[in-house]
């Protein structure tokens, strides 16, 4: 495989891994102020005299959170899935070259080695993704 396409598959999925730690992040964060706003809208006193304005206000925004929270799972959702077929096609190459390798001339015994354990690892990667969905 040479050296641009192999460049060019780490490339694909550190751009998708990327996007999917970001979405994920931002996803978390939007939790905890979606937890906080449930916990100041259990504090609120019910003898303020602004209390269903305020309770209004609160769970608004709560519902705009959710609503952007959606968006970002679903983007976490595609992130993996664009990562996991970008693994497969990795998979497809390495069982390609393996194919075209078998020559004397190339250490084939060592390259099947170091194949099978690239999928090993690709193999646990896909579980966690299948895992996370």
């Amino acid at each position: 495989m040479s050296r641009r396409l192999f460049n060019s598959y780490f490339e694909n999925f550190d751009l998708h891994y990327s996007s999917f730690e970001r979405n994920l992040e931002v996803s978390v964060d939007h939790i905890k102020e979606i937890l906080d706003i449930k916990l100041e809208i259990l504090t609120l006193e019910n003898n303020n005299e602004n209390y269903y304005e305020i309770k209004k206000q609160l769970t608004r925004k709560m519902s705009l959170l959710n609503m952007e929270n959606t968006r970002h799972i679903l983007n976490i959702k595609k992130d993996l899935e664009l990562w996991y077929d970008c693994l497969e096609d990795f998979q497809e190459r390495l069982d390609y070259e393996a194919n075209i390798l078998k020559n004397p001339r190339v250490n084939y015994p060592r390259f099947i080695a170091r194949k099978n354990r690239i999928n090993e690892e690709i193999n646990e990667i896909k579980t966690i993704c299948n895992n996370y969905e």
